[in-house]
């Protein structure tokens, strides 16, 4: 996200979403690879909406979203992208100023070979069959 922000500054709004920490913590992370890239200090927009989640924890909720987005013909990972896609979908039900009548591109950065594990954890906490 940081360096697409720098890469599209004036042409497309880069959001981040935080899918390990809040907020602060993925600002921290940002401005360390900033300070090591340049120090150009043009970074994305951090969106971040509650609950906060535990990072890398089977939880329902973050199931039922995955489950959903790949109703809808996305394959993404069972890590990282349930969590950025519940942020975004309660942005946009919300109205959110950084998505509200925006035309939204999803980057998928994460690859798809620990879906099988993710699941497996899911299975022996009971979440799904």
């Amino acid at each position: 996200a940081l360096f697409l922000a720098r890469h599209l500054e004036g042409v497309a709004a880069v959001v981040a979403i935080p899918c390990v920490g809040d907020a602060e913590y993925l600002q921290q992370q940002m401005s360390r690879v900033d300070a090591a890239s340049g120090d150009r200090r043009e970074f994305p927009a951090i969106l971040d909406m509650p609950p906060t989640r535990p990072f890398g924890v089977p939880d329902p909720a973050l199931l039922e979203v995955w489950e959903t987005v790949r109703a809808a013909g996305l394959e993404v990972d069972l890590l990282y992208a349930p969590r950025a896609w519940e942020v975004l979908l309660q942005a946009c039900d919300a109205q959110h100023r950084l998505v509200r009548g925006k035309k939204i591109l999803y980057v998928h950065s994460g690859g798809l070979e620990g879906v099988g594990t993710m699941l497996a954890r899911y299975r022996r906490q009971g979440y799904c069959s």
